[in-house]
């Protein structure tokens, strides 16, 4: 089985490079060791449609691949944790209402929730989001669902706030994802 890791941000890319010893090739931007790949999309809809599309090619074996996007996500205060990680069991599109109810992930100890992908970022508590707000997610299912079966694709979310940070370089995402390496290398590494 090949993981491909699919992070927004370099800060959220940066533990997982470290912990896999992943290189990155000059040629498709894909950071890789062995049956680990991650690629850093970029942030919102548009970039990461565009990223995708530039490193599908040089994934091979497609037959064989999970995708694991995971990242940071603002999430409702009545509903997350800051620091938690959330599975992600369905993504609401923001601006076109379509909502993509994902399959599930058996035996696994992470609490799930429903994740809206927005355009931009969400600064005022975002009471009308019922669970968390990214800005990736739904982009990534549309592009990796004509490549890779829904099935073997997990969303993985760490609250960073709770859409009301106004200075977002005041988040630690290195940190959040930190947190979690042990959890994703024993409940979905090995567990796959």
């Amino acid at each position: 089985m090949n993981f491909v890791f699919l992070t927004a941000l370099k800060a959220e890319a940066i533990p997982i490079i470290k912990a896999f010893g992943l290189i990155k090739d000059p040629n498709s931007h894909l950071y890789q060791n062995n049956n680990i790949f991650l690629c850093i999309t970029g942030v919102g809809k548009e970039k990461t449609t565009y990223r995708l599309e530039k490193v599908s090619p040089f994934l091979k074996e497609l037959d064989s691949i999970v995708i694991i996007n995971i990242g940071i996500a603002g999430g409702n205060p009545r509903k997350t944790v800051i620091g938690n990680m959330y599975l992600i069991r369905s993504i609401i599109d923001d601006e076109t209402n379509k909502t993509i109810t994902l399959n599930r992930f058996e035996n696994h100890p992470f609490e799930e929730i429903e994740l809206s992908t927005v355009s931009k970022g969400v600064t005022d508590k975002g009471n009308q989001y019922r669970g968390l707000v990214d800005m990736e997610a739904s982009s990534i299912y549309e592009v990796m669902t004509r490549k890779v079966s829904p099935d073997r694709m997990l969303f993985l979310k760490v609250v960073s706030d709770h859409m009301d940070v106004k200075d977002w370089s005041s988040i630690d995402a290195t940190g959040l994802i930190v947190k979690h390496l042990h959890s994703i290398k024993t409940h979905i590494i090995k567990a796959i």
